[in-house]
């Protein structure tokens, strides 16, 4: 038989505490993820690279502002550094549809590399202009 609709919240609550508590039956290890050591800023980027490159965009924002949070904790000021998260914030919020976000990001990573002489593996290129190009078209 298919599934109803709850009749009111509550059942909906309850509902949602029996799936996680069967998510928690199958997966139990599942609250271990919160728990794991402090992530490196750049540990934070690869992973929000590898949620982007997999169609996870969503997820990756989360995890790449936080990449460069703990990036502005040890820095005290975005520097060179910053590059690659403000390029891939740029380009997550591009694939979400948010193209004045993106714009921002790009600008704040072209400030930081005005020429495009900082190489690509750094961060840097002139990738950025060349969509800030296309998004002031818009």
């Amino acid at each position: 038989m298919a599934k109803t609709k709850p009749s009111s919240k509550d059942q909906r609550d309850r509902d949602k505490r029996k799936s996680r508590k069967d998510l928690d039956r199958v997966l139990p290890d599942r609250s271990t993820h919160k728990t794991t050591p402090k992530e490196s800023a750049e540990q934070l980027v690869a992973r929000a690279t590898a949620l982007l490159q997999t169609s996870q965009a969503d997820e990756a924002l989360p995890v790449a502002l936080k990449a460069l949070k703990r990036l502005e904790k040890q820095d005290d000021s975005l520097g060179l550094n910053a590059l690659p998260i403000l390029n891939l914030l740029a380009e997550i919020n591009l694939e979400l549809g948010d193209a004045d976000e993106a714009r921002n990001y790009f600008s704040q990573a072209s400030q930081l590399d005005p020429d495009g002489l900082i190489p690509e593996s750094l961060g840097g290129g002139v990738e950025k202009f060349l969509w800030l190009a296309q998004l002031s078209d818009e």
